[in-house]
């Protein structure tokens, strides 16, 4: 498993942490502590479903009712769909891409949990 959005940063023992490693620290807590609207994040998740639909399970259409934002350290968002385990793992990816390039979470790793819609 490959890791793209995760930057290395070397730090000099002697010079200790310069300028450009403090910026750059700056914005992973940033994006690691970023907060995404419900509206927006539904809106992409429209779109994208729309742009490339689901596949079935178990011979029944799949969809996402509505998703949310649950939490930070990491961006943690929830997704409502008719079968948790239903949801492929190359949609999954699809859609933390589609966040991650929406969004700005380029940096830091993002989680996706697919819950049973009541």
């Amino acid at each position: 498993m490959s890791v793209c959005y995760i930057a290395l940063v070397l730090i000099d023992a002697e010079e200790g942490i310069t300028e450009q490693d403090a910026k750059i620290a700056g914005l992973f807590y940033e994006q690691y502590t970023k907060r995404v609207d419900t509206s927006p994040l539904n809106d992409l998740v429209e779109r994208s479903v729309r742009k490339n639909p689901m596949a079935r399970f178990q011979n029944r259409s799949m969809s996402i009712s509505y998703a949310t934002q649950t939490g930070i350290k990491p961006p943690t968002f929830i997704f409502f769909v008719p079968h948790a385990k239903g949801v492929h793992f190359s949609y999954e990816r699809y859609l933390m891409n589609a966040i991650r390039s929406e969004f700005g979470f380029d940096k830091v790793p993002i989680k996706l949990i697919f819950r049973k819609k009541r």
